[in-house]
């Protein structure tokens, strides 16, 4: 009776632990419930029966932990529940827990007063992420990066390549990589006929490394 009281416990315990283990890989939540925050350093204009705005000149917008900067920006329902904002010119997107995008064009759009996604555009686009459970470096450039803030995933379209560390890279005409959980996922399609591409460089060794672990006497 004991025994199987133990091996019920043992479950539970187990179950935990995943989803612990799970919980430091993965960021936590970003939190989008805040207002929606912009300035610029130029000017700003509003036509308030149309639902439209342009900022000008340093522009930044945020909202939680996300925070975009650009020269310009031009905002369509930026007083409505659904909002879209075209921003131009050496635009950044960042945050402390998903990495950061850089691009010429971004255009972010919101649901229910919510940042949705942002669909940066550029010659090429770029993200990277630090990966908060590993510390190793993911970075990738396409002609264009879907951000779909809610999922945590991007979308690297055209000419699309990424590196997760330093020991290799993936080219592909599309790469999904999901932030959330460091996993990537490469494609031809839309575009029969094209191959996926990766690399693995083999990392260095130092002299003697491979026979610490080996027993006196066991064969090289």
């Amino acid at each position: 009776m004991a025994a199987t009281s133990l091996r019920v416990l043992q479950i539970p315990i187990a179950l935990a632990s995943l989803a612990l283990a799970a919980a430091a890989r993965s960021p936590p939540p970003l939190n989008l419930k805040g207002p929606i925050s912009f300035s610029a350093k130029g000017s700003m204009e509003f036509d308030y029966a149309a639902h439209r705005a342009v900022l000008r000149d340093n522009v930044v917008l945020s909202q939680g932990d996300l925070r975009l900067t650009a020269d310009r920006c031009d905002a369509t329902g930026f007083d409505t529940p659904t909002g879209r904002w075209t921003c131009t010119g050496d635009v950044h997107l960042t945050s402390e827990l998903r990495g950061q995008l850089q691009s010429d064009e971004a255009v972010v759009e919101f649901r229910d007063n919510r940042i949705q996604s942002a669909l940066a555009t550029g010659h090429p686009a770029q993200f990277e992420q630090t990966s908060s459970a590993t510390g190793l470096l993911a970075r990738g450039h396409a002609d264009s990066i879907d951000y779909q803030v809610a999922a945590g995933t991007i979308r690297l379209t055209t000419d699309a390549w990424l590196r997760y560390g330093d020991n290799g890279d993936i080219t592909a005409p599309v790469l999904i990589y999901s932030i959330n959980d460091q996993k990537l996922i490469g494609t031809g399609s839309p575009h029969p006929g094209e191959r996926v591409h990766g690399r693995i460089v083999p990392k260095k060794v130092a002299p003697g490394a491979s026979k610490a672990g080996a027993k006196p006497g066991s064969a090289p």
